[in-house]
């Protein structure tokens, strides 16, 4: 068997993939890693699409020098993934990558051809797929983009109104669905990002029970506390005001990057108590989401306890 994670970004993959990765020895015994895959992040999965959106992000992070480069990685991937497979003789083994999510999106075909591929190597494929309340994810990747090396200077009111832009993100259900016709809907397994769904309220805990390890003493773990929390939104103006002024060159680097460095310091964390995005912007996006969640919840988390934000229901953590 194979457990699939395939994502999406910010809801966990980091933590999930260090564990794979500091665990791997203990848990060899139980659930491989491939090399030729990639340890921890099995990002290799990812790029093996070949679709557009996985040469120009690998080619462009330069994983791949060139477009011939790239190609040549694909033509060859597959073999090589046999050939690891046949050697390791494991009989479960896990892969774990959002980019797998966004760089086979909804391509049919590709995502045929992943499935015909995988259950021909594997055998029986368990797609995991972990998914943050998009009122969430809007917060943490707006914050992603302030904090961020683009140094970002657009307002959250600018953020929220251009928020259709990047659906191919937040609509889970559309895409998703592509996953569910054709891997089956018993082979996926949703979860929302959220204390109150997990086992034991930990993502880790929650991940090792969807690969049926959860009483495995010797490889049991704790995630702890994320240190990639973005700050609230007091501090994150305070960062965006800065990147405006680096911006009309009103500030020195120097100035900029100390200033920065102080604003982002945990010591300062004081600061976002009482500190929230602004509510009304809530409901402006649960306005794009509602639709979609509706047929998300319904389809993927019936009988889940924990549900995507609706009109209905409004997960908000700021």
């Amino acid at each position: 068997m194979l457990f699939l994670h395939i994502g999406v970004g910010k809801a966990g993959s980091t933590t999930i993939q260090s564990f794979l990765k500091e665990k791997r020895e203990l848990l060899d015994a139980h659930v491989a890693q491939l090399d030729c895959v990639g340890i921890g992040h099995g990002w290799k999965l990812a790029a093996a699409s070949g679709t557009d959106l996985a040469e120009k992000y690998w080619v462009r992070n330069r994983e791949f020098s060139s477009h011939y480069d790239y190609r040549d990685f694909v033509s060859k991937f597959w073999d090589n993934l046999r050939s690891e497979v046949d050697h390791k003789g494991s009989n479960n083994y896990v892969i774990s990558s959002e980019h797998i999510f966004s760089q086979y999106f909804n391509y049919e075909s590709n995502i045929i051809y992943l499935k015909d591929k995988l259950t021909e190597i594997f055998g029986t494929v368990r797609v995991i797929f972990y998914c943050r309340d998009q009122i969430s994810w809007a917060k943490s990747f707006y914050g992603q983009i302030i904090k961020g090396p683009t140094a970002g200077r657009l307002p959250y009111d600018a953020f929220v109104d251009e928020f259709i832009d990047h659906r191919n993100h937040w609509d889970y259900y559309n895409n998703l669905s592509v996953w569910a016709d054709i891997f089956g809907d018993d082979a996926i397994f949703a979860r929302v990002l959220d204390k109150r769904q997990l086992v034991s309220g930990d993502l880790i805990m929650d991940f090792l029970n969807l690969m049926d390890l959860e009483n495995e003493k010797n490889i049991q773990f704790k995630s702890g506390k994320s240190s990639n929390i973005s700050p609230k939104y007091r501090r994150l103006e305070a960062v965006r005001y800065l990147n405006y002024l680096k911006g009309r060159s009103a500030i020195p680097v120097p100035v900029f990057n100390l200033a920065r460095r102080i604003i982002l310091n945990n010591k300062l964390k004081l600061l976002d108590k009482g500190s929230k995005f602004p509510a009304h912007r809530d409901k402006d996006l649960l306005t794009m989401i509602d639709e979609t969640n509706r047929r998300f919840n319904n389809r993927f988390l019936k009988n889940s306890a924990v549900k995507l934000s609706t009109f209905g229901i409004l997960n908000s953590d700021d």
